[in-house]
């Protein structure tokens, strides 16, 4: 399995492919904690198992979080299963771990905290005066607690690559959660 980028596009090729069941492949990319149900989202069709045995798929382009893919931990190769008792149509037929080796997308990357404002009334944990967290208070929105720190929306995205990246496109907040900001503990 190979994961590639090309001028900020990503490419999945799965090689010395074999299935004994006939039929349409899926690749789903899996975040954390997640069923192959639930990735329906993240599928991309590979196309019939061709005789070369290669599966192929381009992650789409300009898509949140496709600067950097990296909150997903596995790979699930998926075929369509009409009878399936776990109650979606995608049966999982084979399954491998990710490993990311990839350069730092965002080496000047430093939050810096200018304090409470309107949409960004949480507490920020700071270590050595640097922002290690924030936790979101009522009515915060990302685009605010971005904003207050100095960074884009899709940095505060970078940043937390376990949250869902739909959550993102929702502009508030859900307080009480705990929000990450350094990126050693990315």
């Amino acid at each position: 399995m190979k994961i590639e980028e090309t001028d900020g596009d990503f490419s999945i090729t799965v090689s010395n492919f074999a299935t004994s069941h006939p039929g349409q492949v899926s690749i789903l990319l899996n975040e954390p904690e997640t069923s192959v149900c639930e990735q329906a989202a993240y599928a991309w069709n590979a196309g019939e198992t061709a005789p070369e045995r290669v599966l192929t798929a381009r992650l789409p382009a300009n898509s949140p979080g496709w600067t950097n893919p990296s909150n997903f931990v596995a790979l699930t190769i998926a075929q369509s299963d009409p009878l399936s008792s776990e109650g979606c149509d995608i049966k999982g037929i084979a399954s491998a771990p990710l490993t990311w080796t990839l350069t730092d997308p965002r080496p000047s990357l430093r939050p810096t905290d200018s304090g409470i404002e309107p949409g960004a009334q949480g507490e920020a944990t700071s270590t050595g005066g640097t922002p290690t967290s924030y936790l979101v208070a009522a009515d915060d929105t990302y685009r605010d607690i971005a904003k207050r720190f100095g960074i884009s929306v899709d940095d505060l995205e970078y940043l937390n690559p376990d949250r869902a990246q739909g959550d993102y496109a929702h502009p508030t907040a859900n307080p009480g959660t705990s929000l990450n900001l350094d990126p050693a503990n990315r």
